[in-house]
């Protein structure tokens, strides 16, 4: 029992280190200890942002300046029609340029906004009653049905036939 247990040890060993040592298709080792290292350039960039915005938030609600912590950015529109953005004012917009105070930690993403439910007529109030729109106008409604009933009586012949065999 003791030379089981060994050897289940040895082939645990043997799996866990098997990846440090096995090449993978690059020729370089499939695990290395670096990829069990944090990433400190990420962890810093991260650590940055937080602080930033953190700063601003601060900087928003010392001021007395309502524009503090906010981004300044300049907008104009061409003769064709297009709108640019930028942070300086633009040459060519010859002073037409509006300036816009941006908070940078807000979503600039407009929202839509929901599309109005159509309400039935109150004068269908039967409880069967289709909803609508329908794909047949309403007075082509009882030929449907007539179409629909011959269909089922060309069903019940066919398995009428089918019985027969």
């Amino acid at each position: 029992m003791k030379i089981f247990i060994k050897f289940l040890i040895f082939v645990l060993i043997l799996g866990l280190a098997g990846p440090f040592v096995m090449k993978g298709p690059d020729g370089k080792p499939m695990l290395s200890l670096r990829d069990f290292l944090p990433d400190v350039n990420q962890i810093k960039a991260d650590v940055e942002s937080m602080t930033g915005s953190a700063e601003r938030q601060f900087d928003r609600a010392t001021s007395s300046d309502l524009n503090a912590g906010k981004t300044k950015v300049y907008k104009w529109r061409d003769s064709s029609g297009n709108w640019h953005l930028s942070d300086r004012p633009i040459a060519e917009a010859g002073g037409r340029d509006q300036v816009m105070h941006v908070d940078p930690d807000a979503n600039l993403v407009e929202g839509r906004e929901p599309t109005p439910e159509v309400e039935q007529s109150s004068a269908v109030e039967s409880s069967n009653a289709l909803s609508l729109p329908m794909t047949v106008s309403p007075s082509q409604v009882g030929k449907l049905i007539d179409d629909a009933k011959a269909v089922q009586g060309l069903m019940d012949k066919r398995a009428e036939q089918y019985e027969g065999l």
